[in-house]
């Protein structure tokens, strides 16, 4: 994302152009050129993070975790499982820090595109959820749904509105209590842009009704569910989502 399109997203929503989200200090070095032909060919097939071997230079690039999240248009947290999981080559410093091969990115972006042009009615997922377990559970759920959907997953309230006209979400499923900008906040400033309209909203929260009502309420079209999550019942609702969403095509 330009800085032109950047600082439009952050008037739309009202923040302050130096109001940055949150940053992952440990993989914001500058980036080092390595060689990563043979040292893809050599690992290829094994968990690529749990590599500690420095390929050699010969003028091919490797990135940081928040290098990549910027390229990818995903979160951080979201980059670090996706190497975890083998779905990005990556290998680690001394220091534990990742190193995410180019090739693997673009080789990254090539396959989404495929599957969006051969998957048009695939729903957009974006999860707002500043715990990092939770995410990771929510994560594994809709794996093992099985359903035709793109997950994003972001840390807070700023970082789900600069990524909503990049990543343009069916479903936003949030928290309500969460650093820098809490859900409810970020719900007003959503409902507020109208063209966000037909985002469908699912509330995840571990407030009493008083407590919400306290805090402003929720739109009314939000599903709520507290936790602990009812998982069955936000299956249903997906499931329902996307089935109208197939409806429409």
């Amino acid at each position: 994302m330009d800085a032109t399109a950047s600082a439009g997203g952050r008037e739309r929503f009202g923040l302050k152009p130096d109001q940055n989200i949150k940053n992952d200090k440990n993989d914001s070095k500058r980036r080092k050129r390595f060689e990563p032909r043979q040292w893809l060919a050599k690992n290829r097939g094994m968990t690529p993070s749990n590599s500690n071997d420095q390929p050699a230079d010969d003028g091919e690039r490797f990135f940081t975790t928040a290098e990549a999240a910027e390229q990818l248009g995903l979160s951080i947290g979201s980059v670090k499982l996706m190497v975890d999981r083998g779905e990005l080559a990556a290998w680690k410093t001394a220091g534990g820090h990742r190193r995410i091969s180019a090739q693997s990115l673009a080789a990254w972006r090539q396959r989404s595109a495929r599957n969006a042009a051969s998957a048009p009615g695939r729903m957009r997922i974006l999860l707002v959820e500043d715990d990092a377990p939770t995410r990771r559970l929510f994560e594994r759920k809709v794996a093992q749904w099985k359903f035709d959907v793109d997950l994003l997953a972001v840390g807070d309230g700023i970082e789900a509105l600069m990524k909503l006209s990049q990543w343009q979400p069916d479903l936003l499923v949030t928290d309500l209590v969460m650093p820098h900008m809490d859900g409810f906040a970020m719900l007003r400033r959503l409902r507020a842009a109208r063209e966000y309209d037909a985002v469908d909203l699912v509330v995840i929260t571990g407030l009493d009704a008083s407590a919400i009502a306290e805090r402003g309420g929720l739109p009314a079209d939000a599903l709520l569910l507290y936790k602990p999550i009812a998982w069955d019942r936000l299956h249903g609702f997906i499931e329902a989502r996307i089935s109208a969403r197939l409806r429409r095509l």
